[in-house]
């Protein structure tokens, strides 16, 4: 294991905290420190991880940035966190005119909104191919009692034979286009598996 040395003349007090006794550098301060040495998508890990082990403090992570001018790596860590903070991707129903207003200029079939399917209202269902979109706002969706309901959700849906697609908020606001392409082929197979009579079962009552 390699042990890399790194020295700084600018540490303030907010950029440290106490952990087993020892001085450590706080998440916000490493990560402007790994900044210039980090790719985007490992800087995109290392949030990620940080949201995970609840060490990432955003107030925090805004001030490093603020006192960071100049300091190399500093462009990109600010990209990867506007991109990323949670705080500023869309609200469900900004995320709701978004996506109708894409799937519209792409030409793809208008969906029923808001359909009940047994005891669940889905986002948008396309009945013919038995598609269905459901939009994930981080406002909405933020915790892990929402995610494992949406997965057990999808999982109901599922046994009914219908194609359950998530669309996040952050998939709209940095890969629209391919998002939007990927909902338009899925629509093309299954309508392709509809004229060949290739259906689902019907669905039992909703265990939840």
């Amino acid at each position: 294991m390699r042990l890399r040395i790194h020295r700084t003349r600018c540490l303030t007090p907010e950029d440290f905290t106490i952990e087993a006794g020892l001085p450590v550098t706080t998440f916000a301060r490493t990560m402007l420190n790994i900044s210039a040495s980090f790719s985007t998508r490992n800087l995109e890990r290392a949030l990620t991880e940080g949201a995970r082990r609840g060490i990432l403090d955003w107030p925090a992570l805004s001030a490093v940035l603020r006192r960071g001018s100049g300091w190399k790596g500093i462009a990109r860590l600010r990209e990867v966190v506007e991109r990323w903070n949670p705080e500023s991707v869309l609200t469900k129903s900004d995320l709701e005119i978004l996506f109708l207003r894409l799937a519209g200029d792409a030409g793809l079939p208008a969906p029923e909104l808001n359909v009940d399917i047994g005891d669940i209202e889905v986002d948008y269902l396309w009945i013919n191919q038995k598609m269905i979109v459901e939009l994930d706002a981080y406002s909405t969706h933020g915790d892990v009692f929402s995610f494992e309901r949406d997965r057990n959700r999808d999982a109901y849906l599922k046994s009914g034979g219908f194609e359950v697609f998530r669309v996040t908020d952050r998939m709209l606001a940095t890969d629209a286009d391919q998002t939007i392409s990927r909902i338009g082929r899925m629509l093309k197979a299954r309508t392709q598996m509809a004229r060949f009579n290739i259906s689902g079962s019907t669905l039992p009552p909703n265990p939840e």
